[in-house]
């Protein structure tokens, strides 16, 4: 919801927030975002999975570039749009940023190792 948020400073001039301003709060955002849904998924696999240490890192990456995406295109529909024209531009910008995380996360996916089987040595 930030760029509307930053963005409901306009009264009406044509004058939005910075281009830079929105890239910083779309890479701020994603990366933190992504750095806690990767923390607690790593937190979440700890019994099932080794090799965790990059997850947190690959999640950041992921969902800056998703959140990239969404502000790219939350920026282009203007105020004389359609609204099943925003609502196509919403759609593409959600299923975009999905597709971005599920490419980008799932090339770490192959690096994640289940716990080695710990078997008893006979008495």
């Amino acid at each position: 919801m930030l760029p509307s948020t930053l963005a409901a400073g306009d009264t009406g001039s044509g004058s939005g927030p910075a281009g830079w301003l929105l890239a910083l709060a779309a890479v701020g955002g994603g990366a933190a975002a992504g750095a806690a849904v990767g923390g607690v998924q790593a937190w979440a696999a700890r019994g099932y999975a080794t090799r965790r240490g990059g997850w947190v890192a690959v999640n950041a990456v992921a969902w800056t570039m998703a959140l990239a995406w969404i502000f790219l295109l939350a920026a282009i529909p203007g105020s004389n749009w359609p609204v099943w024209a925003v609502t196509l531009d919403g759609v593409v910008a959600g299923l975009g940023s999905g597709l971005v995380v599920g490419l980008v996360t799932s090339i770490w996916v192959p690096r994640l190792q289940p716990p080695a089987l710990r078997t008893r040595a006979p008495r």
